[in-house]
């Protein structure tokens, strides 16, 4: 009788594998067949056009700003202003590539003016800010970005 039962169970814990993994199945080639028809107009889109569709013109032109006042082999100090997680600060330095980015770290943890002054060695005139939410980055004279800091005008606190 025990056999039987036990019998009965396998079959019937090999029955419910095959149910959901045919749902599964099912269900992973629904979304992928959605998601191959979702890119079809976007189909031949050049890099500029998908850039500016994902990041949006601020965030497009801010870029080419800042491409065009440090020079190529230049370098600027980078602020992540979104928390450590946020990811804009990767987002700017792959934007800004080959440009040098000299990272000061999170602005919370920039709160005394002048350890920031001091830790800042001569160079990078400009101070790459990134924004939380998708935002555009801000960028600054490095002056400017101090005195901003000196007056707590930068971001929440």
């Amino acid at each position: 009788m025990l056999s039987f039962a036990g019998s009965v169970f396998r079959v019937l814990t090999l029955a419910l594998f095959a149910v959901s993994l045919l749902v599964g199945l099912g269900l992973g080639i629904y979304n992928a067949g959605q998601r191959f028809l979702g890119t079809y107009g976007y189909w031949g889109e050049d890099m500029a056009a998908s850039r500016r569709r994902v990041m949006g013109d601020g965030w497009v032109e801010t870029i080419a700003a800042l491409r065009r006042a440090i020079p190529r082999d230049g370098e600027y100090f980078l602020v992540d202003g979104g928390g450590l997680r946020s990811g804009g600060a990767y987002f700017v330095r792959y934007d800004l590539a080959p440009r040098r980015a000299r990272y000061l770290g999170p602005l919370d943890d920039l709160r005394d003016p002048a350890r920031v002054a001091s830790a800042m060695p001569p160079g990078p005139r400009w101070v790459v800010l990134t924004v939380p939410g998708g935002e555009p980055p801000v960028f600054l004279d490095r002056e400017e970005f101090l005195r901003q800091l000196r007056e707590e005008a930068l971001g929440p606190r």
